[in-house]
């Protein structure tokens, strides 16, 4: 490829190739059709450039070619209006007749050879302007115009740099740059991305150089952190997340806001229901014994902690387990407390949220009274104060 140092007139006549002149008439050109645009200009004729370099076997141009190719790069990126009024003020042959001839893909950019790789580097794409103008129409809400209008801008961009490959990460900050140009703050908003930049997530699993994280830890780092953005982006008024920002309030568990934040389950209801129906695989027998108690407190508290960000609380456990232990000696209690605290540490051992177990200081009034069911969710006919 040559650079171009020098243009040819029609007088023969050799001139210094000045690429700012280029732009100049293109920006003219759009501006007389209402589409003056000096960055787009700018890098339209670094479009211009980058293919007279490509296609020249020397250093010295003529002026028709230039002019050609301006034609051509014009009408191949889509200004069609742009094109005519160019070749009107060229004034060397009529413009083309139709915007359906002209707005075909031409000879210099088939596809543009360029592929787009998607942001988690799984697939690649050849590139396609419509699919910006889709997604600024059905995600920003823009206007047809208005969106066709940025893609020929990013495509502009893209083409003059004249890369062969390029993410779609880079294309959404490309179109990002665009609409914040043009003054649509609330568009960039909803163009925006969920996640970390690759720095910030590598400096999260090697801990900043201390040891690395786990590779669950590192997932549910990055997914919490997508999730909070999520959260405060979509979920939460704008007031909720201007005073979270500014530390007026703090919104906890911002970063599960699909979840519960937590569930009491009283342990009556598991003496009498098992963990049905919130285990997997769980049947409808009650528990007969502290064995199978404590197995389905540990399954319920796992099946219903995939749905809260805090997990379940077991309420009136020293209570509820009274009837199930009802004439042990102290070796046969503390055994029985041990395979409860077994049952849910194994539970908790996976990552999740974990359960917590509440301790009565003493018989509320409310269950002074109250029937108490022992093995099997039978009743005893006694009422917990009596078991105290």
């Amino acid at each position: 490829m040559s650079r171009i140092l020098k243009v040819k007139d029609r007088d023969g006549a050799e001139l210094d190739f000045d690429g700012a002149r280029i732009s100049e008439s293109i920006f003219r050109a759009a501006s007389s059709v209402g589409e003056g645009d000096r960055e787009v200009a700018d890098e339209l004729a670094g479009v211009v450039t980058l293919f007279l370099e490509k296609r020249s076997s020397g250093s010295i141009v003529h002026t028709a070619e230039i002019e050609d190719m301006v034609e051509r790069v014009l009408l191949e990126t889509g200004h069609v209006e742009a094109a005519r009024a160019y070749i009107r003020l060229r004034g060397d042959r009529e413009p083309p007749a139709t915007d359906e001839e002209d707005s075909k893909p031409g000879e210099l950019f088939p596809g543009m050879g360029i592929s787009v790789v998607s942001s988690d580097g799984g697939a690649l794409s050849a590139w396609d302007k419509g699919k910006i103008e889709k997604a600024l129409r059905r995600e920003a809400g823009l206007g047809a115009r208005e969106a066709q209008d940025i893609a020929r801008a990013v495509e502009a961009r893209i083409m003059a740099r004249g890369a062969g490959r390029i993410s779609s990460a880079l294309v959404r900050s490309l179109v990002d740059a665009e609409l914040f140009d043009r003054g649509l703050m609330d568009e960039v908003g909803r163009q925006a991305v969920l996640g970390m930049p690759a720095f910030d997530f590598k400096e999260m699993v090697f801990a900043g150089g201390g040891g690395r994280v786990s590779p669950e830890g590192a997932v549910r780092g990055l997914a919490g952190k997508a999730m909070r953005q999520f959260a405060f982006r979509e979920v939460f008024s704008e007031e909720t997340a201007r005073a979270h920002a500014e530390c007026e309030i703090h919104v906890e568990d911002a970063g599960s806001p699909l979840h519960l934040a937590e569930a009491f389950v009283p342990l009556e209801y598991v003496k009498r229901f098992g963990a049905f129906p919130f285990a997997k695989g769980a049947g409808v027998e009650p528990p007969e014994g502290v064995a199978e108690t404590a197995s389905d407190l540990a399954a319920l508290a796992e099946g219903l902690g995939t749905h809260l960000s805090r997990g379940v609380d077991f309420g009136y456990v020293n209570l509820s387990m009274a009837p199930l232990l009802d004439g042990l000696d102290d070796s046969a209690v503390e055994e029985a407390a041990g395979l409860v605290l077994s049952a849910l540490s194994k539970e908790g051992s996976g990552g999740g949220p974990g359960s917590r177990l509440n301790i009565c200081a003493g018989v509320p009034d409310l269950l002074r009274f109250t029937e108490a069911r022992g093995p099997g969710g039978r009743k005893t006919g006694r009422g917990f104060g009596e078991y105290w």
